[in-house]
């Protein structure tokens, strides 16, 4: 699979990306086609699939921040900011430091992950 799908000048579509977004588009096409099926009102659906991925995205920063807290704890700035969105699939392929399925080994560019 290629990393990057489509690379026009400096903008760049990762396959990941859009696979994600493809995934959470079928899934809020199916939880809506379901409840429409046992009779519930397919607005309340979007809205809970709406705060489900918002909450979701929330979440899955926060445990950024807390698995890579050395790096953050030196440049807090970067947070909150949109170059944390590629900075992880750029300094390492791997899903999480507890996970048994690496798919390669960590490319360190800092100090070492540190755990709270």
């Amino acid at each position: 699979m290629h990393p990057i799908l489509i690379s026009i000048g400096s903008f760049h579509l990762p396959t990941y990306g859009l696979l994600m977004v493809l995934g959470i588009l079928v899934g809020i096409y199916t939880a809506m086609r379901l409840g429409q099926r046992i009779g519930l009102d397919s607005a309340l659906i979007l809205d809970y699939c709406t705060w489900t991925v918002l909450v979701a995205l929330v979440g899955a920063k926060v445990l950024m921040v807390l698995t890579e807290w050395s790096f953050y704890r030196g440049n807090p700035g970067e947070i909150f900011s949109f170059s944390t969105f590629m900075r992880h699939q750029d300094r390492r392929r791997w899903c999480c430091p507890w996970c048994p399925w690496r798919i390669s080994p960590p490319v360190p560019t800092h100090e070492p992950l540190e755990f709270i």
